[in-house]
């Protein structure tokens, strides 16, 4: 758009808050304060029209995505490790300290995926305290938060699949903490969401 057409367009805007005012019998400031109020309000309610449902599954993804590449990273550790303890090449010194961040590889890493989802899950939680619900929404966020779920499922099956295959069964052995997570996904998340609309929608009742 150019500047002319910026003119014309507060020109005619000009004109509206004018004649709303002189209808009204309001001046033009409160006129104009009305309509840059109701102009936030539309916009608060896009942002919020699926409650919590579009965070959660930014979460599912993101700790998903965060589980994939480490399990490929570890293997790729793993292999790496295996290769060079053969290598003669390969000083005593060097071996042991590949070796010795190979095993504690799984057990920080592991540790960090819960704690990841632990601290995703309470800023979430924690949001929905920040966030005016609205009550026409409840419905929408809550078939939503279906679907999310079915695709918490997928995902499962997906890491599953990863977890059994050939190339990747032994690492993924290595990550207890993370398996039990996906063996109980939909369950997990079925959580995270449920208190997280508690705490969303009780505010109606306040």
């Amino acid at each position: 758009m150019t500047r002319s057409d910026l003119m014309r367009v507060d020109k005619k805007l000009k004109k509206v808050i004018a004649d709303i005012a002189k209808e009204t019998g309001r001046s033009q400031v409160v006129v104009s304060r009305m309509a840059a109020n109701e102009i936030e309000r539309m916009e608060l309610l896009k942002k919020r029209k699926k409650g919590q449902a579009d965070n959660i599954a930014l979460i599912i993804v993101a700790f998903f995505v965060f589980a994939v590449v480490m399990l490929q990273v570890f293997w790729m550790l793993d292999v790496f490790n295996t290769e060079a303890q053969t290598l003669t090449e390969f000083n005593n010194t060097g071996g042991e300290i590949l070796q010795d961040q190979t095993d504690r590889f799984p057990a920080v890493f592991d540790g960090l995926a819960l704690f990841i989802l632990v601290g995703l899950s309470l800023a979430l939680i924690g949001s929905a305290f920040l966030v005016d619900a609205q009550p026409f929404f409840y419905v929408i966020s809550f078939i939503i938060f279906i679907f999310v779920l079915i695709l918490a499922a997928i995902l499962a099956n997906v890491w599953d699949a990863l977890r059994d295959s050939p190339v990747l069964a032994s690492q993924a052995a290595n990550f207890p903490i993370t398996n039990f997570l996906f063996d109980n996904y939909v369950a997990v998340f079925t959580l995270i969401g449920s208190v997280s609309f508690i705490v969303l929608y009780s505010k109606l009742r306040g």
